[in-house]
């Protein structure tokens, strides 16, 4: 048996760096534990994941229904990262395209279910777009403790979803996705690159948090890409 090792995926998007801190943000939340979904690379294709559990949707600072916490019924992640670029010192990068989507359904109207007229019908396209980069990172390797982190996507959402948060109907968005999991490392020898794919119920927890696209100085992106998430985890913490 191969040991286990643990793995954070993380895509950052971001906009308006500077004011971050007061930022309008749709989180899409992933609580472990998960007995559905799984992600792998297998040393050269794309990264990839299926059908991970999204549990929630939550409005961070949005004109309307601020903290307000939606189920999401039969909610499920999918997505593949561009072309795998090259690896070295256990860092893994991706380069554009793939796609990313969340389909299901949402509760709007707060009664426990999607069957009414106010709700998202169960199998709807929530979310759906395509990556930018994506970059995946060791970390503490004699600890089997891994990173994947960095890299961005643009996507469109569902309209009813937007109307119900107030946010913009028209443009694109642009997001951040985190997601950790447990999985098995196999070296792929002199290469030094190597493939992995989760372990039986080793999806964590995650977020997919996004909002509208605002045009931002590419050397602000870096800066950014740390402030916007911690901004996120306090906002959420503060409207649990």
């Amino acid at each position: 048996m191969k040991p286990s090792k643990l793995f954070m995926i993380g895509t950052m998007a971001m906009s308006m760096v500077a004011s971050a801190a007061h930022a309008t943000f749709l989180d899409f939340v992933i609580q472990p534990p998960s007995d559905s979904g799984s992600i792998g690379f297998n040393g050269s294709d794309p990264l990839a994941a299926n059908s991970i559990k999204v549990v929630n949707i939550i409005g961070i600072d949005t004109p309307s229904q601020s903290g307000a916490i939606s189920l999401c019924q039969d909610c499920t992640l999918s997505f593949a990262t561009g072309v795998f670029i090259g690896y070295a010192a256990n860092t893994w990068d991706f380069g554009p395209g793939g796609s990313i989507s969340v389909y299901g359904g949402v509760d709007l109207t707060g009664d426990g279910d999607t069957n009414d007229a106010g709700d998202i019908a169960s199998g709807s396209l929530l979310l759906s777009g395509s990556f930018n980069a994506a970059r995946v990172l060791g970390l503490n390797g004699g600890n089997y403790s891994f990173q994947i982190a960095g890299g961005d996507f643009f996507d469109s959402k569902h309209i009813a979803l937007l109307d119900y948060y107030g946010l913009p109907t028209t443009g694109g968005y642009q997001g951040n996705l985190n997601l950790s999991f447990l999985a098995q490392l196999n070296p792929d020898g002199d290469s030094q690159t190597a493939d992995f794919i989760n372990v039986p119920n080793g999806i964590g927890s995650g977020d997919i948090i996004n909002q509208p696209i605002v045009p931002v100085p590419a050397a602000a992106w870096l800066f950014g890409t740390g402030l916007i998430g911690m901004t996120v985890i306090a906002r959420r913490s503060k409207h649990s």
